[in-house]
């Protein structure tokens, strides 16, 4: 598996060619989609996959120079060398399907319909990891088919999101061919394109560029076990965006009708109910995740370090929470600020060598940290209150101080309960139930000290019923 996660993240760095342009696509796609227009949304498609074309062409090239040296990078590799050939040939190939069949989807996420396309993913990518769980318990030696189910799900992935594509979108007709063309009539995509992707470097040297580092310092043994509890946080990461999935194309219309009032009250409502979500979210990773992977792989794949489980927790926290500021950055158009993520990246990287070879992968976590802290704690909301909201930034602190600082102190609280208690942990029977009435207990505490402490915070818990009481027919009918 940490072969599997250094081949990937190499492939990450490949994929750097392509930062800016899906989400480029997606914002000039708003408009069109808006008005109907759909000759131009079948334009501006094309022209994605004409892009994309150029993409596959540096990924495939670049690929064939990478693995003339896998010899010589994987000469202390325990397991034969065309390991790492097929892993990072299943890899290849499921990029290029995404690239040059899957790209029409981002259809479905300007018209902020993309929960339907994460929703398939994350049962897919779910029912993926249970199937691999089986075969690392069953079977022995059998890395050939667990890496086979990575290529068995991209393929699926790939019919049943165009599926998904034709059927919502009948009109839907591109043709990458004329891509150039059609670069002519929207330059403007170019040139927002190459703003976007210096603030989307900063992200990849987070989710690419550590596992790297991580292999380096503390060797592929180690990545593994990182990855384990990396695949968890995605998970928790991909329930959360099912929830706030379609924020940033409602943010951008929010915007667009330049009540301030509304678009301000909304910042709150939306960004209260984020944290209690990342909250909860942030207390399964830092109380049940070494439980939980004990329980799932064995002890010894769980992490033992308490620091690092913290660093871990941190970094996801502040990942989960930054999506409301990057909506309103983004509904604002403010990405002049293009050296913040040369920054971002250039902390991450630099930091996480140094503070790797002298503390070792805690080193390379708390690299990862304060590149975040430094960025997206500090900078993004003085930057998003002076430029976009035109407000002193200290109502941002004033307002947002009190929801991490009732989480941390709430979940350090029931992490000694935890430990005083001890509940048995030893079957997923007993794990089940006592994460969930522990769980349980925490998210009322939390949701009730928020709903007494905020103001913001009941108004969301009241649009969010709302919502729930308009899609479930019984409620609806009571209400």
């Amino acid at each position: 598996m940490g072969l599997r996660t250094v081949l990937g993240n190499f492939l990450g760095m490949l994929n750097l060619s392509e930062l800016g342009i899906g989400t480029s696509i997606a914002v000039a796609l708003y408009k069109p989609l808006n008005d109907r227009n759909y000759q131009s949304v079948n334009e501006i498609v094309s022209l994605q996959g004409w892009l994309y074309r150029w993409v596959v062409g540096f990924i495939v090239f670049g690929s064939v120079v990478l693995m003339l040296f896998f010899p010589q990078m994987f000469a202390n590799m325990q397991a034969p060398l065309w390991y790492a050939y097929v892993t990072y040939g299943f890899l290849l190939f499921s990029t290029i399907l995404s690239y040059t069949i899957n790209y029409k989807t981002i259809v479905l996420s300007a018209d902020q319909k993309g929960y339907k396309t994460g929703a398939i993913m994350s049962t897919a990518t779910i029912t993926k990891n249970f199937i691999q769980l089986l075969i690392l318990y069953f079977l022995e030696d059998a890395y050939l088919l667990w890496i086979s189910m990575d290529l068995a799900l991209s393929i699926l992935g790939v019919y049943v999101l165009d599926r998904v594509t034709v059927r919502e979108y009948p009109w839907l007709s591109v043709n990458p061919s004329k891509g150039r063309q059609y670069l002519k009539k929207y330059p403007a995509l170019l040139k927002q394109t190459g703003l976007i992707f210096f603030h989307n470097l900063g992200g990849y040297a987070l989710g690419n560029t550590t596992p790297l580092v991580m292999s380096l310092v503390s060797g592929l043994v180690m990545t593994g076990d990182y990855d384990n509890y990396k695949n968890l946080i995605t998970h928790v990461r991909t329930f959360s965006e099912g929830i706030f999935g379609n924020l940033i194309p409602g943010v951008g219309n929010l915007i667009a009708e330049g009540n301030q009032e509304k678009i301000y009250s909304f910042f709150w409502e939306v960004l209260s109910f984020k944290y209690f979500i990342a909250g909860i979210s942030c207390f399964f990773l830092y109380v049940f995740a070494t439980p939980f992977v004990s329980l799932w792989l064995g002890e010894k794949y769980a992490l033992e370090s308490s620091l690092g489980i913290l660093l871990l927790t941190l970094i996801a926290y502040i990942d989960l929470t930054r999506g409301v500021n990057n909506a309103y950055i983004n509904g604002f158009a403010l990405f002049k600020d293009i050296w913040a993520p040369l920054v971002e990246a250039g902390i991450n990287v630099g930091m996480s060598i140094l503070l790797g070879y002298i503390l070792g992968w805690e080193g390379v976590l708390l690299g990862v940290f304060i590149s975040l802290f430094t960025i997206i704690v500090v900078w993004k909301p003085f930057y998003l209150f002076r430029s976009g909201f035109q407000l002193p930034v200290r109502l941002y602190w004033l307002g947002m101080t009190k929801f991490p600082l009732i989480t941390w102190g709430l979940i350090f609280l029931t992490d000694a309960f935890v430990d005083l208690y001890q509940p048995s942990m030893e079957s997923y029977t007993e794990f089940f139930i006592n994460a969930s009435w522990v769980s349980i207990l925490f998210i009322v505490i939390l949701f009730g000290v928020f709903y007494v402490v905020s103001k913001a915070f009941r108004a969301a818990s009241m649009r969010a019923w709302q919502i729930v009481a308009e899609r479930i027919p019984l409620i609806k009918k009571r209400y």
